[in-house]
């Protein structure tokens, strides 16, 4: 029972330190600088997800469009089962 009690005797001494202290209300200024604060540090963070994101799907489209024109080069390069099958006179 007296553990019960020094607890709540340390639960009351915190709650009424933290009710004293007075916070005065934020000028107009004030408060707009907190939120362009926050909205710089939000705009950087999802600048560098943008920037990992590009390098990542870079990595991927570079290969495939690399692919695919290798692979209109090769066809390109090799006669075709349309000229193979025109009879020229000899």
């Amino acid at each position: 029972m007296s553990k019960l009690t020094i607890t709540g005797v340390a639960i009351a001494l915190m709650l009424s330190a933290c009710s004293k202290e007075v916070k005065k209300p934020l000028s107009k200024d004030e408060i707009q600088r907190q939120i362009d604060s926050i909205a710089q540090a939000r705009m950087r963070e999802l600048e560098r997800d943008a920037q990992k994101e590009l390098e990542h799907r870079i990595k991927i489209e570079v290969k495939i469009k690399a692919d695919s024109i290798l692979q209109e080069k090769l066809r390109s390069a090799t006669p075709t089962q349309a000229d193979s099958a025109i009879i020229r006179p000899q």
